[in-house]
C-alpha cells in the first residue's frame, strides 16, 4: 500500500492512501492492512496518531461560567479544572462585554505567558454596544487561565466554555 504525504505547513501533515489502493474493496483488503500501515507511517515519520488532539464539543450549558469577573486592570487567574478535563492545552470561550463608555478591553492569556501579542483580545468600541467573540485560549498543565479587564466601567462581562482541545 503507498500513501502520498502533502505538506500543509504549519499546521500539519495530512496522509492520503493512493488510487491504486483501493482496489478490493470488497474483501477489505484495504481495510485489514490499514492498522499495520498506519503504524508503517508513524513510525517513518515520527508522529504517533493516537496523540493527536481533537476538539471536545461541551454541548449546550445552561449558564455562563463566569459572571463575577474582577475589573481592575490587572491578570486574575481562572481555574478550569471543575470544567475541563485533565490535558486539556486550549479552551474555546464566548465571551460577551458592554460598556456605558468606551474603549474597553478584556484579556485572556496562558497563565505565565509574557508577551502581550499572544493574548486574546475583546474590545468594546461603542458606548452600551454588547460585543461578543469566541475565542481560543491555551491553558496551562494545572488548566488555568488569567483573564484582564482594564475597567470597572466594563458593565456587562460574562464568560461561557464551549469546547477544549
Amino acid at each position: 500500500m503507498s500513501y502520498q504525504f502533502y505538506n500543509n505547513w504549519p499546521y500539519s501533515y495530512s496522509v492520503f492512501p493512493t488510487m491504486e489502493d483501493h482496489a478490493d474493496p470488497i474483501n477489505n483488503e484495504y481495510f485489514f492492512g490499514l492498522h499495520t500501515e498506519i503504524e508503517n507511517i508513524e513510525n517513518a515519520i515520527g508522529l504517533n496518531l493516537a496523540n493527536i488532539t481533537i476538539l471536545t464539543d461541551r454541548g449546550d450549558p445552561e449558564n455562563h461560567d463566569k459572571t463575577n469577573f474582577t475589573k481592575n486592570n490587572t491578570w486574575i487567574d481562572w481555574d478550569l479544572s471543575a470544567i475541563i478535563p485533565i490535558g486539556t492545552k486550549a479552551v474555546i470561550i464566548h465571551v460577551y462585554i458592554s460598556s456605558d463608555t468606551v474603549p474597553h478591553a478584556v484579556q485572556f492569556k496562558k497563565k505565565g505567558n509574557t508577551y502581550d501579542r499572544n493574548n486574546a483580545y475583546v474590545i468594546s468600541q461603542v458606548a452600551y454596544q454588547a460585543i461578543s467573540a469566541n475565542i481560543l485560549c491555551f491553558c496551562d498543565e494545572n488548566r488555568i487561565i488569567q483573564y484582564k479587564a482594564d475597567s470597572a466601567d466594563i458593565t456587562v462581562f460574562e464568560a461561557t466554555i464551549k469546547g477544549w482541545f
